[in-house]
């Protein structure tokens, strides 16, 4: 588990900086992060297992953020604070989504990227 005591400046967790998930949508709320610490633990194991750094390409979004973003749901977990959407150099996204859903997540593969949730942790 993350040790969120001690913490680099502006990582949220031992891996990801505060700048990767916080809400990227311009006209809203200002780019906050409220992440789960669960949801984050879990995805510095994953980083980890990978063997390499994961880029997000999204993480936390606020609800007019994601309003904007075609297909996505309405619900979605990035607006709860335990989503990602993120891909690696090392590994393919086929077996980025496999490591990840041997820790319990879940996952969707696409061509050059994953998105992972907690929604079966949190």
């Amino acid at each position: 588990m993350t040790n969120f005591k001690n913490l680099k400046k502006g990582y949220v967790s031992k891996y990801f900086t505060i700048e990767e998930v916080a809400c990227k949508g311009t006209n809203c709320c200002g780019g906050v992060y409220p992440m789960s610490r669960e949801f984050l633990s879990v995805a510095d194991a994953l980083r980890k297992l990978s063997g390499g750094p994961l880029y997000v390409t999204s993480g936390f979004r606020c609800y007019t953020h994601n309003n904007t973003i075609e297909g996505s749901a309405p619900e979605s977990k990035h607006t709860k604070g335990i989503a990602m959407d993120l891909y690696s150099n090392k590994v393919s996204p086929e077996e980025l989504g496999e490591l990840a859903r041997n820790l319990g997540l879940y996952v969707i593969v696409y061509d050059n990227r994953i998105h992972i949730d907690g929604r079966y942790l949190c």
